[in-house]
């Protein structure tokens, strides 16, 4: 099977996203959902992303994401994580067309700055006062925000040249 690029998928815009949300564990009303008038590929992502985060829901509960365009055309798939990936049936070669948009590194200094306190499992080996000095650990804080995991609400944020971004 050739590898599908992203150049090679529907590009009809306005795109339409759908998603299941299944009975399970978690109390939520089982259906059908839409997001629709997306402008870009991205625009989908983000938009599946924090559909999936307002529900609170896990894998099991609340289903993979499928793209059209505005010809009804299947698009694109979306993985519960936010990757992209072509419009076929799943195989071990498939490789994914985008990775989940990056969450703004500003959410990372701000949960620093909020001196708020995390109960995490650390990497097997790692020691504590080093660990929450790397990336990783960066990466895992700010994932805990914008996951709203934590009731920390971010009311501004800045990129890396200390200028002000809309926050999410």
């Amino acid at each position: 099977m050739s590898a599908i690029k992203q150049d090679q998928i529907a590009r009809c815009p306005p795109y339409s996203v759908k998603y299941q949300i299944y009975a399970g564990r978690d109390h939520a009303a089982p259906g059908t959902h839409w997001i629709r008038d997306l402008a870009s590929l991205e625009d989908c992502q983000r938009a599946y992303i924090d559909a999936r985060e307002a529900s609170a829901l896990g894998a099991s509960q609340f289903g993979d994401g499928e793209i059209y365009d505005r010809e009804k055309l299947h698009a694109a798939r979306l993985s519960y994580n936010g990757r992209l990936w072509p419009p076929v049936p799943w195989s071990a070669d498939l490789e994914p067309l985008a990775e989940p948009p990056r969450t703004p590194s500003a959410v990372v200094r701000v949960a620093y700055e909020t001196q708020q306190f995390f109960e995490i499992d650390l990497p097997e080996g790692q020691d504590p006062e080093t660990y929450c000095d790397t990336d990783e650990a960066r990466a895992h804080f700010a994932d805990l925000i914008t996951s709203r995991f934590i009731d920390l609400k971010l009311e501004r944020a800045f990129d890396e040249d200390g200028k002000e971004t809309e926050g999410r």
